[in-house]
């Protein structure tokens, strides 16, 4: 499958790649927000020998994705004692292993020239840069997602059939557990069948759904455990983009914009990150021209192959398309591959403007790294300023400014829940100061991390208000006026958007009545 000189040039591709991932990693460019701190605490309890079998809760309620996400990132914590940074480079490795099902989508569709130039493309993707450090659930359904097109293919394209079935199986279901949208794979998988009148055997059906109820299990064994909410979810995901049938008629445009506008993103945040007008161009003449490929090129049955799988994501875009802005995970193997295509079939023609064209991609793509990767997974992060960088500051601030008894209260998103940064004064905080602050906030049982509880040892307090996106500002000023009841700003702080404010008690501690 694979020749010698194709195995050290995918390597120097592979390296160059997890470069660009981990650049700015030491520097604390790392997004960490309550997903990912909650994640590294269920990670942790499967570490201490506490199995999961429920992952975490999707945006569409009574819905969750699978546990295996966790499972994957045990090991990392494990070896790197709870730390993020560890984590990180494991989820970039994954990430980048991806190159190798793109490498082979190309060659067997194309050619090794087309094979080997889309993994380099993805190798260079900001948008794979940017999930390369994403941690979250969605980010490992990016190679899953390639390894799902990838057993297609074989399936489609080559007489390995049963490896086609087995890895297309398998594909789909981590695809499913990393992101159980992603289940919508199954349509543009019975439109290929359709399309290229393929008729699976008897026994190819039974390796399918017996490799994907396995993959799938633990999600299954969830829903026998905590009840069938997936029936009310599926109710909620149905209504996302409807209601009234009489009532939102006027609601196609708004949706055929956002899938336009998703479309697009594929090349802009892919390819060409520094002018989307630039970018939407170039997307539409490199599809345009796969069309007509599709209809009279030698190749039409592979442009037709990949046409259909680049524009399924708009089967679900009526279905609360706004509210998942990772369903395009795992698509940009087939973005790659179509694009190192028309690249490498076009260059023979038009030489001159094809190196152009490649050179901007490259030129782009870098520079988009260099100057967003700095400031942690901005393209995903609400709260942009929540970067280890950041957060670790204002934790050390507050313990060169607080001394050996202070306590904290946060505000956060979600609001009143302490996981983050409990998370945080645990691993960061306690290793190097050897203790960890009280907590003065509202109560946090049932919530995931904990820290003492207020003292009147204490005399020093800090209240820590996280970047305001997602945070609704009424709350912030309540929980700012419930601080001012017992305890005045000394100084104010700002790290990257998270505030700490220095207070100290204008009351005695017995007469305060805190939120517990």
């Amino acid at each position: 499958m694979f020749k010698r000189n194709e195995v050290l040039l995918l390597l120097v591709i592979a390296i160059f790649g997890l470069v660009l991932r981990l650049l700015f990693l030491p520097s604390g460019a790392l997004t960490f927000g309550y997903d990912q701190a909650r994640d590294g605490y269920s990670a942790l309890e499967i570490v201490g020998g506490h199995i999961k079998i429920q992952g975490p809760s999707a945006s569409t309620p009574g819905l969750f994705h699978g546990v295996l996400y966790y499972y994957l990132l045990a090991p990392a914590y494990f070896i790197g004692n709870g730390s993020p940074y560890i984590a990180g480079v494991w989820i970039a490795l994954v990430n980048i292993l991806t190159i190798i099902p793109i490498f082979l989508l190309g060659k067997l569709l194309f050619s090794s020239r087309v094979g080997f130039l889309a993994s380099f493309l993805f190798a260079i993707s900001f948008d794979a840069v940017q999930y390369g450090l994403w941690m979250s659930n969605p980010t490992p359904a990016v190679f899953s997602g390639a390894l799902f097109y990838l057993g297609l293919t074989f399936y489609i394209f080559s007489q390995k059939k049963t490896m086609g079935v087995v890895l297309a199986s398998i594909g789909l279901g981590l695809c499913t557990q990393f992101e159980i949208f992603l289940g919508y794979l199954f349509i543009p998988l019975i439109i290929i069948l359709a399309v290229f009148k393929t008729k699976p055997t008897f026994r190819e059906y039974l390796i399918f759904i017996g490799l994907y109820l396995l993959t799938i299990s633990s999600m299954i064994l969830s829903y026998i455990k905590f009840g069938p909410t997936f029936i009310g979810g599926f109710a909620n995901l149905l209504n996302a983009g409807g209601g009234d049938p009489f009532g939102n008629w006027r609601e196609f445009s708004p949706t055929l914009e956002l899938y336009l506008n998703r479309f697009v993103e594929y090349f802009y945040r892919g390819l060409l990150p520094f002018n989307v007008g630039f970018a939407g161009a170039i997307a539409f003449f490199i599809t345009g021209t796969a069309i007509v490929w599709a209809q009279k090129s030698q190749l039409k049955k592979q442009f037709t192959f990949l046409l259909i799988l680049l524009f399924s994501h708009g089967i679900l875009i009526p279905f609360g398309g706004n509210s998942t802005p990772f369903i395009n995970a795992g698509l940009q193997a087939i973005v790659m591959v179509l694009v190192a295509a028309f690249l490498a079939l076009s260059y023979r023609k038009h030489k001159l403007a094809i190196s152009l064209l490649l050179a901007v991609i490259i030129l782009s793509s870098i520079h988009a790294t260099l100057k967003y990767n700095g400031q942690g997974q901005t393209v995903f992060a609400i709260q942009r300023g929540l970067t280890l960088k950041n957060e670790l500051a204002a934790i050390d601030y507050t313990y060169k400014n607080g001394g050996q008894d202070f306590s904290i209260n946060t505000v956060t998103s979600p609001l009143w829940i302490n996981t983050l940064w409990a998370y945080l004064y645990n691993w960061y905080g306690k290793e190097k100061y050897s203790f960890v602050p009280s907590f003065h906030g509202r109560n946090q049982a049932g919530y995931l991390g904990s820290l003492p509880k207020v003292s009147d040892k204490d005399k020093t307090f800090f209240l820590i208000i996280e970047p305001l996106a997602g945070i609704p500002e009424q709350f912030v000023q309540e929980t700012i006026n419930y601080e001012d009841t017992y305890s005045v700003v000394l100084e104010q702080k700002d790290f990257g958007g998270i505030v700490v404010q220095k207070r100290s008690l204008t009351k005695p501690y017995l007469k305060i009545n805190f939120i517990q």
